[in-house]
């Protein structure tokens, strides 16, 4: 991260008068919206192939470094103490000897007794050996995200970065810039207000340029998305969990909770970067406001970690603004400017669709992240998700953003067993009605399991430790 060459694919030419000292080594180079903001378009979906074979390459769990968690998920209303009960609370040492038994055993857990259990488990070339209620849609929570990083992997070049821009609209003479400068975001969740990734970084280059005076505006164009700020059937306290939408991000949208902030936050980082300015002896009017740029001399580019790390960090984090955005994103490589989750949403559900892994009626795609409550996905469903990435040519980095249990990420500290830490590597999910998780592990004996287990009702609060315990007994299956 940080100040960033251009890449091949966008040829550098030094115009006008403006130069950036050698600290940044940074030129003015043209900037041209339908070029620099639209990026490629997202990547043909190829035809249906709709034959996953009962074996199916699952590999090894690889540890990754923890990345330190942040706020994801709402956390349920508190629910009231449930009577003592031995069988709630102690664990019968004999495992059950098959996923079937398990499932059994899970089923009649006191844990989950009253909601509606969703459960589909498939071990390699045996196929699928347990399921309850697979077919019925469900509030996935977070599972939500296992979608969102399927189709940023394979829409996206998994390789590629996101730019947030600063655009100069006029030439630098004698100190004086004779237009506007622009911030024009490009969808990057990771830019901060301070340090070399961050508004503090325009300052300075804006410093090194040898500007004194600003005859324009800060200015922004966050346009590249639309302006809602928001999910589909959110909880109230969503900013906590996610932060405003917006295709200009800085400190996560997280640093004001006003109104005014929430409906607009790229105008609140146009404000400081204008502050940020003056404190460095700069000269520029007052108002800041919003811009639809489409000319003008890029001064500085901030390029984002690849599409492949930001899915990592969703993943791990359970990040709820990364998948917001990727969404975005994908809506706009799809559908056109500005970028829309419901465009987003419906490229991803044509791939899911084409290589037949998804399309139970019922289904609901409400956002990306899982955060809404409108969303509806059924336990095999997602378990088809998890198998058919596998077989595709970013199947090891998808395997590899995963939260590794007991050891990395949003599961670092569950499932910490000797025959699950390190093993298990899956997505969690958490809302006031839902507890899910799906992923991958070894049995016992060898085989490779992928696995869905969703759980909604109105006490959930205590099924999380229900499914691990079903998920411990999977991995201690001899088969």
């Amino acid at each position: 991260m940080g100040v960033a060459s251009v890449g091949s694919s966008r040829p550098i030419e030094v115009v006008g008068t403006a130069t950036v000292a050698p600290a940044t080594t940074r030129v003015s180079i043209p900037f041209a919206a339908t070029s620099t903001t639209a990026g490629p378009a997202v990547r043909p979906v190829a035809a249906p192939t709709c034959a996953i074979p009962v074996a199916a390459p699952v590999g090894n769990v690889p540890r990754l470094i923890e990345q330190t968690p942040e706020p994801s998920d709402p956390p349920e209303p508190p629910e009231p103490p449930e009577p003592s009960d031995p069988a709630s609370t102690t664990t019968t040492t004999a495992r059950p000897v098959s996923a079937a038994a398990a499932l059994e055993r899970f089923r009649a857990d006191p844990r989950v007794a009253g909601n509606t259990v969703g459960v589909s488990v498939w071990i390699d070339r045996l196929g699928e050996v347990a399921a309850q209620n697979a077919d019925v849609p469900l509030v996935p929570a977070s599972n939500q995200k296992l979608l969102t990083a399927l189709g940023a992997l394979r829409l996206l070049d998994p390789q590629e970065r996101l730019h947030t821009e600063l655009v100069m609209t006029g030439p630098i003479v004698d100190g004086v810039l004779d237009g506007d400068l622009v911030i024009v975001g490009g969808g990057d969740p990771t830019l901060t207000l301070a340090g070399r990734h961050g508004l503090e970084a325009f300052t300075d280059a804006v410093v090194a340029a040898g500007v004194r005076s600003v005859r324009g505006r800060v200015l922004v164009d966050d346009s590249r998305y639309d302006e809602v700020r928001r999910g589909q059937a959110w909880p109230d306290d969503w900013a906590t969990y996610a932060g405003a939408m917006s295709a200009l991000v800085a400190d996560r949208n997280r640093y004001r909770t006003d109104a005014a902030f929430l409906a607009d936050p790229a105008l609140g980082h146009a404000a400081v970067f204008r502050f940020s300015l003056i404190s460095a002896g700069i000269e520029v009017a007052e108002e800041v406001a919003h811009t639809n740029l489409t000319t003008g001399m890029r001064l500085v580019v901030l390029d984002s970690p690849t599409i492949s790390e930001l899915v990592t960090i969703m993943m791990f984090r359970s990040d709820n603004l990364y998948a917001e955005l990727l969404v975005k994103e994908i809506g706009f490589r799809s559908g056109g400017r500005p970028g829309t989750t419901a465009a987003g949403l419906a490229a991803i559900r044509r791939v899911t669709e084409a290589i037949c892994l998804t399309g139970t009626p019922g289904g609901v795609d409400a956002d990306g992240s899982g955060l809404s409550y409108d969303d509806r996905k059924t336990a095999r469903d997602l378990r088809r998700v998890l198998l058919g990435a596998l077989l595709q040519p970013w199947g090891p980095e998808y395997l590899s953003a995963l939260p590794v249990a007991g050891t990395a990420g949003a599961l670092g500290d569950r499932l910490v067993g000797p025959r699950t830490s390190g093993n298990v590597r899956a997505k969690g999910g958490s809302l006031a009605v839902s507890r899910s998780l799906s992923g991958y592990l070894t049995t016992a004996s060898g085989r490779h399991v992928v696995f869905s287990v969703i759980v909604n009702g109105p006490r959930v609060g205590r099924a999380e430790e229900a499914i691990d315990e079903f998920v411990t007994n999977l991995a201690s299956l001899i088969t």
